[in-house]
């Protein structure tokens, strides 16, 4: 696998990490700590 390749593989499984974290930490806190009765179960 060649440089360019390694480096676009690498680039986009860092955006797709960073959105899954960004996503996690958004419904941790504001799911959990701001409204935690919103949600019935």
């Amino acid at each position: 696998m060649d440089m360019a390749r390694w480096a676009a593989t690498a680039a986009l499984a860092f955006q797709v990490a960073l959105r899954w974290l960004r996503l996690a930490f958004d419904v941790f806190f504001f799911g959990t700590a701001i409204a935690p009765g919103e949600f019935p179960n």
